[in-house]
């Protein structure tokens, strides 16, 4: 998780996050949303729960394309 983060900060002190979709598994979706700081919470564009690992990438844009919340 804090590497996902560290990455994530990376990325948006590069000016190359400014919104986001989180597609997690539920644990690791709550693991995340306990550690990951508020400047970068507030960017997430909405949140998916669910095993998406093995998805196709039509699935994956739909589920980027379709707010779940």
């Amino acid at each position: 998780v804090q590497r996902i983060i560290r990455r994530l900060e990376a990325l948006h002190r590069a000016g190359r996050l400014n919104a986001w979709v989180l597609i997690a598994e539920p644990r690791l979706l709550g693991t995340l949303r306990a550690h990951i700081p508020a400047d970068l919470h507030q960017l997430i564009a909405h949140e998916v729960s669910g095993d998406y690992v093995r998805a196709d990438h039509d699935r994956i844009l739909q589920l980027i394309d379709a707010p779940e919340r």
